[in-house]
Formats: C-alpha cells, structure tokens, sequence
C-alpha cells in the first residue's frame, strides 16, 4: 500500500492544524492491526482526543479511559475494567447512576435492591416478581406460578354487606339482615351465594359457609347441599339434627357449616363430583348453599338464636346471627 502521509521531525512545539483525506483510510496488515492506534500519555491527559464535535476520548490517569460529549464526561472504564454510566467510580462490573431500560434481564434477581413496590404493577397486573424456581420475571404476566400448596387469595367476611377485594376482583358479600326458616323445598340460604372466579394457578378452591343452627320443632331435622354453575354437588349433601325430644326442642341452637373443597386440577369437568379441568374456571361461576326441612313437623332455622343470657332471645341478640363466608385459593 502507498503512503500517504508522512509526517517526520514534528517537535514537541509543532502541531498539525488540519489533515485532509481524498479517500478513505485503510489499515494496514501491522500496525493497526496488530497493535492498536497508540495516542501519546500526554495528549490524552491534557486535552483528550476529539473524535467528532463535542465528542471526546481522555485518559485522567494510567488504565482510566473515559468518553465525554458536551464538555462532560459520560462513561468512565477503570484498570479493572468496571464500567460507570453517570459515575466517574463504578463499584462493580457495570454500574449505572441513572435510569435504565431494557426489554430483558438474565440472571437470577437476587442482588436487585431499591425496588419500588408501586412500579411492580400496572392496571392491576403484576409487572416483575420470582416464579416458583425463584427467578425474577417480567412484563405483565398473564400466567403466574406458585409453589405447591401455597395459598393464592382468601376471603373470609361476616356477611354483612361488605366488598372484598382480592387478587382476582372485588366481591360484595350479601347482608344478611334476618334468620331465615327452612320449608319443604330447598332455597338458597342467605350470604352463601357468590358469583367467584379464581384466580389463575388455583389448584384447590375451599368454599365454606358457616351459619348459625336454631331448631324450632322436634329435632330440625334438615338438609343442606352446595350448588357450582346450577349443578348439585353430590359428595356435598348433609343432614343435620338434634336429638329428637318430647319437649324442649328449642335447646338445639349449634354453629354448623357447608361447603366443599373444590379439585381444580382433575382431567375432565365433572361439576357433580366438584371437578374441573385444569385450567378451565376462567370466569365467574355461582357457589351457593341450599336448604330444606325434613318435613313440616321438623322446624329450623338459621341465623337465629331462640335463648341468650339465662332468658329468651329477644332483639339484637336474637336475629340476625350473621354467617360468615369462607374461600380460600390454594395452589
């Protein structure tokens, strides 16, 4: 290749004021490529090299390199070989003052400091958290992962009125404002029915409702079942009954409960058995429980007190015993 430019004697006065190139610069098979452009100790440390307007390279001390725009430095790389971003003394590999973005992130999470809890989530979506190997994800997940067994949401209320809010929306708990008697027909029994949808990962859906038992005549004798999506839960079918006695009927007043432990991980739908496939509860379905006397001879209530304090009940202490609800998301 045929020189160019040949630059000789140039002292320790004399400078260059402007180069000019009628074609493009080629490296050669040696020096460039072998060794690198080495630009002198002194130049660097003093003025730094321009490399374009307002666009730098300095050495401020031996094995520091630094690039700069605009007058100020931006990145600095040590002997060590850190590299600071906004810092001028990075204290690890890459360390950066100043906001990042990314689209992705490898490795395990585990140093990650400083995290701010109100940016994890948007609209209700979780952003950024450990899936159940303990890696951080994120993005807005659609699909989150737990460890066997753990529980994902519960709601426990008295049934009074109140709106629940949970992981996967916000449920308002039926008010129970009177004891309900039981006739020779099943009816729904009030503050049991709920338009629920788990959420995503649930394996195992406990549904209790808890009420208070009041016999009005001979025994009670009465049956109770749990309902999902209009469907009769079969294995969920229970009678309940004092004693039955020639008087005195009205001491059986007990706190029983309904429900059933829904497996949301089975292989096919059998709502009868309260099975559903894996991964097929995406939407709302009602939950509720039932009852009915045995006949009319055999009188119950719920929500009902018939004694309190060495006296009859009377008032506030008589009705309404509010129930309470229970769900609980396993996964």
């Amino acid at each position: 290749m045929t020189s160019k430019i040949i630059v000789n004697n140039v002292g320790a006065d004399a400078g260059i004021a402007s180069v000019h190139f009628d074609s493009n610069i080629q490296r050669g098979t040696s020096n460039l490529h072998s060794t690198g452009l080495n630009v002198s100790d002194t130049f660097l440390h003093s003025t730094g090299l321009n490399v374009g307007t307002g666009a730098t390279i300095h050495q401020p001390a031996n094995n520091v390199m630094t690039l700069g725009t605009n007058s100020s430095e931006r990145v600095r790389i040590t002997g060590i070989g850190s590299v600071g971003i906004g810092t001028d003394d990075p204290q690890t590999t890459l360390d950066v003052n100043g906001i990042v973005t990314a689209t992705s992130y490898r490795g395990d999470g585990s140093q990650l400091t400083g995290i701010d809890s109100s940016a994890l989530s948007f609209s209700g979506a979780t952003k950024i958290q450990a899936n159940n190997s303990g890696v951080i994800v994120t993005g807005i997940l659609t699909t989150t992962q737990y460890r066997p067994g753990e529980i994902i949401e519960t709601i426990a209320c008295m049934c009074d009125g109140r709106t629940v809010s949970v992981q996967s929306g916000d449920y308002t708990i039926t008010d129970v404002t009177a004891a309900q008697d039981a006739t020779t027909t099943y009816a729904t029994c009030t503050g049991s029915e709920i338009n629920y949808t788990p959420p995503a990962g649930t394996k195992h859906l406990v549904y209790n409702y808890e009420f208070q038992f009041n016999v009005d005549d001979n025994s009670g004798l009465s049956h109770f079942r749990t309902l999902i999506d209009g469907t009769l839960v079969l294995p969920s079918q229970r009678s309940f009954s004092a004693n039955y006695p020639a008087s005195n009927y009205h001491h059986a007043q007990m706190r029983f409960s309904a429900g059933y432990t829904f497996d949301l991980n089975a292989g096919s739908t059998d709502l009868a058995q309260g099975k559903l496939a894996t991964g097929s509860w995406t939407s709302g379905k009602i939950i509720k429980v039932e009852f009915r006397e045995y006949n009319a001879s055999y009188d119950v209530s719920i929500h009902r007190n018939h004694y309190w304090n060495g006296t009859a009940s009377s008032s506030s202490n008589q009705e309404p015993i509010k129930p309470t609800l229970y769900i609980q998301a396993i996964a």
